[in-house]
């Protein structure tokens, strides 16, 4: 009993010492890791600050944020991206240096030079004045490119009209050319095929008053003389369309315009010599020149008087 109670317990205590090997190997490499990852956040969060180092590096950021110019292209540097700027780099101090190493009247020193600043920036009778002219330039626009399609229109239009009144001419013209071959044909043959008599002579001569046999040689000639008139009318019709059609294509294409859309012109040119002086007005007043270089100084000095090194934490 004692040997099979001895072999067991001892076989327990070998698997038992066994499996807790493997464990314990495991728990201490979970340790050592967690143990590394503590030094290095301990590391970290205990390295100082260089407080003059910080308090000069963002003055001299501030001096030079102060001298900045901005750019009056569009997308160029501006105002708002300046402000991200000065915000940003006053904040990131604070950050480092702490809220509670910063003098009481740090934070409304700040607040009250950044409330001025954007004051001046308010421009409400500047921007309603653009607003304003931006308007009338795009309701101005929009008339006179509505004109000039119209215009476009109407000329297309009579173009239209001119090309089929010549495609109407231009058939008349072949139909009339055809018969009036018909008929000098059909002349000939009645000259060949006419007796002369004298009882022709005195019938032409008794008949005078009368209309023409169309059949006859007269009424043949006569209907030959209608189709050339009807011939050359048609040609010249056909050449005075083909003037008129080009003139007005020349037209369409040439930047002539009345004296209502010439004043137009010149009041879209007057506006947007205005929208654009206003512009640069608006654009020197958002330079803010001498109140940004003031702000930035004052700032500067605000932080350069802070003397209290930020507290180690432990």
């Amino acid at each position: 009993m004692s040997f099979g109670s001895g072999s067991g317990g001892g076989g327990g205590s070998r698997s038992s010492s066994f499996g807790g090997g493997k464990g314990a190997a495991q728990k201490k490499e979970k340790k050592k890791k967690q143990e590394y990852h503590r030094r290095k956040l301990k590391y970290v969060e205990e390295e100082p600050v260089d407080f003059e180092h910080l308090k000069e590096r963002t003055t001299a950021t501030l001096q030079k944020l102060g001298k900045q110019v901005f750019s009056t292209e569009p997308g160029g540097y501006s105002f708002q991206d300046w402000m991200k700027s000065f915000n940003f780099l006053l904040d990131d101090f604070e950050e480092k240096v702490g809220a509670s190493n910063l003098p009481e009247e740090y934070n409304g020193k700040r607040s009250e030079l950044t409330a001025g600043l954007l004051k001046l920036v308010d421009m409400p009778e500047i921007d309603s004045e653009l607003e304003r002219i931006r308007k009338e330039q795009e309701d101005l626009n929009n008339k006179i490119l509505q004109k000039d399609l119209e215009k476009k229109r109407a000329i297309e239009e009579e173009r239209r009209e001119t090309s089929s009144k010549i495609d109407s001419l231009r058939k008349q013209e072949r139909e009339c050319s055809a018969e009036l071959e018909l008929a000098k044909t059909s002349l000939e043959e009645k000259r060949k095929t006419q007796k002369k008599s004298s009882s022709s002579f005195f019938k032409k001569l008794f008949s005078s008053k009368n209309p023409p046999d169309p059949n006859s040689v007269e009424g043949i000639t006569n209907k030959i003389k209608d189709l050339e008139e009807k011939i050359g009318d048609a040609g010249e019709q056909i050449r005075r369309l083909q003037e008129e059609r080009n003139t007005a294509k020349a037209d369409s294409s040439d930047s002539g315009r009345s004296a209502t859309e010439e004043e137009e012109m010149k009041k879209l040119d007057s506006l947007k010599v205005e929208l654009d002086a206003l512009e640069v007005k608006k654009a020197e007043r958002l330079q803010l020149a001498e109140k940004r270089a003031e702000i930035t100084g004052a700032m500067s000095v605000l932080i350069s008087g802070i003397n209290a090194r930020p507290a180690q934490e432990t």
